[in-house]
Formats: structure tokens, sequence, C-alpha cells
């Protein structure tokens, strides 16, 4: 005997932020979804950091996202914000410079730092089914 109560499908609906998303990416586009803390963003760009500490950081269009959620409280808990995934984002890191001298991904490369933040963003390339993302700075060549 099956002792789970049976809903009657016709009272099945979708999720809301599921149909949000469809509506906002008609033509298909893969959505991926960022978790974070919710920070000082501007009109046009939303701030998420990676963790507590502040220190990583994602900068979001804020056209490019199509859905929010949270997980637990919605002020203390962590977003969930799900994005276009062709979308270009900013992915900054805040050290000191003296660390970023030493730890810079280009070798031999001196950046100008300006209030400690070293800029870049991650562009990935999918070849053959195979995704490879890599890390850009923003700094001039």
């Amino acid at each position: 005997m099956n002792d789970v109560p049976q809903e009657d499908p016709s009272a099945i609906t979708p999720n809301p932020l599921i149909e949000r998303m469809a509506r906002a990416t008609p033509d298909g586009e893969d959505i991926v979804e960022l978790r974070g803390y919710v920070g000082s963003s501007g009109p046009g760009t939303v701030r998420l950091y990676e963790t507590l500490s502040m220190s990583r950081y994602f900068e979001i269009p804020r056209a490019a996202v199509v859905g929010s959620a949270y997980e637990g409280d919605p002020v203390t808990g962590r977003a969930k914000l799900y994005v276009r995934g062709s979308t270009k984002i900013v992915w900054a890191r805040s050290l000191t410079a003296s660390v970023a001298s030493r730890t810079h991904p280009l070798k031999g490369f001196s950046p100008t730092l300006r209030g400690g933040w070293v800029t870049g963003h991650i562009e990935c390339e999918e070849h053959d089914g195979e995704v490879t993302c890599s890390y850009v700075t923003d700094l001039p060549e």
C-alpha cells in the first residue's frame, strides 16, 4: 500500500521563480546560480560578496539577473542570484599591494593598484562539450 497522499495532478503548478526565469530567457540561454551576500551596489550593478570576509566579490549587471532567492533568513542569509550564462561579470579580490605583487597571475607584470583592488573577470569557452575557464585581469596589457 502507498501511504503517501496523492495530489490531484491538475493542482500541480509551476514554481513562480522558474516561470519568471523562463520568461526572461525565451531563447533558452543557460542560467547560472551565483551565491553570496549582497553588498552596496550601484544602480546598474549588484555586488555579491563570496563570503562574509568581503575579500572577494562579483559585480553583476542588474539587467542580467533573471531571478533571486535566499538561503534561510533574507536579511542575514546568502543570496542565490540567477544570471544569464553569457553575462560578463567582474570578479575582484581585495589584497594589499605587497601580497598582490607576489601573487599576481601575470609573472613579471607589476600592476598599478587603486585602493588595494585588483579586478578581473572569468571567461569561459566551450569546445566539444568541455568548458574551460580562465581569469583575465582588467589591468592594461
